[in-house]
């Protein structure tokens, strides 16, 4: 089975949605100011800023009934979620074969190479300490959030595994 996920499926656990009418994120933010390819280059501590605020509420929120659900059936069958989600809210609910299409707000990459990259244990840590503390060990690069944003292509790796376990 394929369980294909998206906004709403964590809107159900108290996270706010990008474009919902009432409590949408671009309702309090210009996304060309803090999730884009470009605002990344111009300005990193504010996309991290911003993304660091969003993982602190995706910590405090909590998997709703459709993420225990598909949990739960994976212990009676192979269950493939295939999400746009970035909070790991499927991985606290028990799902074992999670696909992040627009990447995992937990994980983290080379800003220039690309290459993921481990973070330091312990809280996240704000731009200032993490832009010098943390480098890529191969180009020497600065740490992010292994998130799409807009203006990125979606990882041709994920989409391909997502494709295939579609198909199968």
């Amino acid at each position: 089975m394929v369980a294909l996920t998206g906004a709403g499926m964590s809107q159900a656990s108290g996270l706010p949605t990008f474009r919902d009418a009432a409590d949408g994120l671009w309702n309090q933010y210009f996304a060309s100011e803090v999730a884009t390819a470009a605002a990344l280059r111009r300005d990193p501590q504010k996309v991290w800023q911003w993304l660091r605020a969003l993982v602190q509420e995706m910590n405090v929120a909590l998997p709703n009934a459709g993420h225990i659900a598909l949990g739960q059936l994976e212990q009676r069958c192979k269950v493939t979620v295939v999400t746009q989600n970035v909070d790991n809210l499927h991985e606290r609910a028990a799902s074992t074969e999670v696909i992040h299409l627009h990447g995992n707000a937990y994980a983290y990459c080379c800003m220039d190479c690309a290459r993921p990259m481990t973070m330091p244990p312990g809280p996240v840590p704000d731009w200032e300490t993490l832009s010098h503390a943390v480098r890529c060990s191969h180009c020497d690069g600065k740490i992010r959030h292994d998130v799409v944003l807009f203006n990125e292509i979606v990882d041709a790796t994920r989409m391909e595994q997502a494709r295939i376990a579609i198909q199968t």
